[in-house]
């Protein structure tokens, strides 16, 4: 089957916009018979990023031959449609863990949940239940062929839902509830991530959301709403002098972890105490590791790079780990291994794209997944990536 035998679900419109063969990287063209459904938040927040406009993205992506990213899903549900970008009887990349012939990418019909701001997302997870009920009831799958990305690779996704439920076990019931001629309960999006450390300063006349889409934040009213109570802007509304005292507080609120500065002279023990942090050397090697700092053995210079990176609340700068309190889910660690000096990291899984470190041997990095060949890892408070050969989960 490439297509659903309907144009519409429950009054939906379907939209068959299928991409053109002819780069693998977007449309590998294996043949599947689908036993999952993956389901997906597309991460993309910016206006206009809705179903059609995904569709427009892979099509890009086709043309743009090798540069392209390993990428691709079968559906994109928006507030008020569903478009379709891959054959049901194709595979697709989507769930980051290889082209096994058991992989999700190899088996489960990917379907992403877009999340534009300036869209009704609680209607776009509606539409998503009801397209999934439809999929699952189609090709007889059970509620448990129903899977969340984070269940092929480790991927925090889809991240709204597992940051609202922790799990997509109310999705599901959704769907059941669906097939059963029952009701559908969505809630809204909630914050998608935490404020990263260390923003820039704000521009000259910047608005708020100018500046929370220049930063990577999620710039959606309803978002802000939820910063807002964060921040103790009360009764929100989105006035300008609201708009202005948020926008303060989220930029001075970045500026440190919170904890009170060392104090001169003092030692890691000392500090690490004073805070109320379990300061035994077991929990120190944790820390070290979770702030980037490699084979940690408690020498002064570690000590005072510890004592730094928990005061801040970011990771030390050099070069030899990333941070897990970027707001990226962290599901393992891998080990620098099988080299005598370093590899780089890259900003894409594609060793043609951007060099953005060096990984150096012996030095630890959070995972945050995986695909073919790579982990996908935590640098710098981003995504990076690096060539599994040399990787050891740890």
């Amino acid at each position: 089957m490439i297509s659903l035998p309907v144009s519409s679900v429950d009054g939906i419109p379907i939209i068959v916009d299928i991409v053109p063969k002819g780069n693998t990287k977007v449309r590998p063209a294996y043949a599947m018979v689908p036993k999952d459904v993956a389901v997906h938040n597309t991460g993309n927040s910016a206006a206009t990023a809705d179903a059609l406009m995904h569709g427009k993205y892979l099509r890009n992506n086709v043309a743009a031959g090798s540069s392209a990213p390993y990428a691709s899903w079968h559906y994109t549900v928006d507030d008020k449609r569903i478009v379709q970008h891959i054959p049901l009887n194709e595979s697709a990349w989507h769930t980051g863990d290889g082209s096994g012939a058991t992989s999700g990418n190899r088996t489960a019909i990917g379907v992403e949940i877009a999340e534009n701001s300036d869209g009704d997302y609680a209607k776009a997870e509606r539409n998503a239940v009801i397209l999934v009920a439809f999929l699952i009831k189609t090709f007889d799958m059970g509620i448990n062929r129903v899977r969340p990305h984070q269940f092929y690779s480790g991927k925090y996704c889809p991240h709204i839902i597992l940051s609202r439920d922790g799990n997509l076990e109310k999705f599901k019931a959704n769907v059941v509830a669906q097939n059963k001629g029952g009701s559908v309960i969505t809630e809204p999006a909630p914050a998608p991530q935490p404020v990263p450390s260390e923003l820039p300063a704000p521009k000259s006349g910047e608005g708020i959301v100018d500046y929370l889409n220049r930063v990577g934040i999620d710039s959606s009213f309803a978002n802000r709403q939820v910063l807002a109570k964060q921040y103790g802007v009360t009764g929100y509304s989105g006035t300008a002098a609201q708009n202005s005292t948020l926008l303060t507080k989220i930029y001075e609120g970045s500026k440190s972890s919170g904890n009170p500065a060392p104090k001169s002279g003092e030692g890691v023990v000392a500090y690490h105490t004073r805070l109320g942090i379990d300061s035994s050397y077991s929990n120190r090697e944790k820390l070290a590791a979770k702030y980037g700092i490699s084979g940690y053995r408690g020498t002064a210079a570690q000590n005072e790079q510890l004592i730094q990176a928990v005061y801040k609340g970011k990771s030390v700068s050099s070069g030899s780990g990333g941070s897990s309190s970027s707001g990226i889910k962290q599901v393992g660690t891998v080990q620098i291994v099988n080299l005598n000096s370093f590899t780089y990291v890259y900003a894409k899984p594609d060793k043609s794209s951007k060099r953005v470190g060096e990984a150096k041997k012996g030095a630890k990095f959070p995972i945050a997944g995986s695909l073919s060949g790579w982990y996908e890892v935590i640098h710098n408070g981003k995504r990076a990536y690096i060539d599994a050969k040399y990787c050891k989960k740890v």
